[in-house]
């Protein structure tokens, strides 16, 4: 295989780049200097749960300790294998209680909600994923019997 430039040339601008092979080198690592990252820890989703009049809700979970994004997905089904909605690599969060505004109305009916933190050494799922809530938006049309009806 050959690169060639526009100009039609096979040589690189930096032909003549040197490098020197330290043979010595583990005996010259510093030890000291090791970097660990560990993968997130665990976290729970936290809402929204029962049943609510909001069909584009406010999802909330715990921060996740070395999160560095989360992918959300909504489900019609707890184990989140049939996906409404998936929001990846979502980052930017702050605080301890993370959240995510979902910018999509929902159907009426059943949704889970199922959360992954990411970082470069792995992912964790939530504790509790596939949190279930169900979206009814005729809760404030529901009429009370104030007085029982004596027939």
């Amino acid at each position: 295989m050959t690169a060639r430039n526009d100009d039609g040339s096979v040589n690189a601008l930096n032909n003549s780049l040197t490098f020197f092979v330290d043979s010595d080198a583990d005996e010259n690592v510093d030890e000291d200097l090791e970097f660990e990252i560990t993968p997130p820890s665990s976290f729970n989703i936290l809402g929204p749960t029962g049943t609510i009049d909001d069909n584009t809700p406010l999802i909330t979970w715990e921060k996740a300790d070395n999160g560095d994004s989360y992918d959300l997905i909504i489900a019609s089904d707890s184990d989140c294998a049939n996906p409404e909605l998936i929001f990846e690599n979502l980052s930017g969060l702050s605080g301890d209680v993370q959240s995510f505004d979902v910018p999509f109305e929902l159907d009426q009916g059943p949704h889970s909600i199922c959360v992954t933190a990411l970082n470069d050494e792995g992912s964790v799922n939530a504790s509790n994923n596939g949190l279930t809530f169900f979206v009814d938006l005729d809760l404030d049309s529901v009429d009370l019997i104030e007085e029982p009806i004596i027939q």
